[in-house]
């Protein structure tokens, strides 16, 4: 096998992508906007992994109950605090990034005010 054979993972040769891509446009676009794909995704999918794992392990070893699910949160939340701090900030820059000032939704006084506004024309009395 040659080194063009391998490839990371979740990335599809070009001729693959390009049918995909004329196939449907809508697919082509969200590849295009998500090239490395979603980090608050990726983040979520370690975290539920590494509870899988430690409730895994838990059940293995005999504990079982409620006691088990509550001990992997705790120790799925500690692993995920120590070993995925790269993702974990990886995710809050991409909401960080979408969360930009021009996309906020009006403060609700503005929207009652101008909906009071609306009604006082309606009725003739502004």
């Amino acid at each position: 096998m040659g080194p063009a054979a391998v490839r990371p993972p979740g990335i599809r040769p070009p001729a693959i992508r390009a049918r995909a891509d004329r196939a449907n446009p809508s697919v082509g676009a969200a590849l295009a906007a998500y090239p490395g794909g979603v980090p608050v995704v990726t983040y979520t999918l370690w975290r539920l992994g590494l509870f899988a794992v430690t409730l895994a392990v838990l059940v293995w070893v005999g504990m079982g109950s409620w006691l088990a699910i509550v001990v992997a949160a705790v120790i799925a939340w500690a692993l995920s605090y120590v070993l995925l701090g790269r993702q974990r900030d990886a995710a809050a820059l991409h909401l960080a990034q979408r969360a930009t000032p021009g996309r906020s939704a009006p403060a609700d006084a503005e929207v009652e005010d101008a909906a009071l506004d609306a009604a006082e024309r309606e009725r003739g009395t502004a």
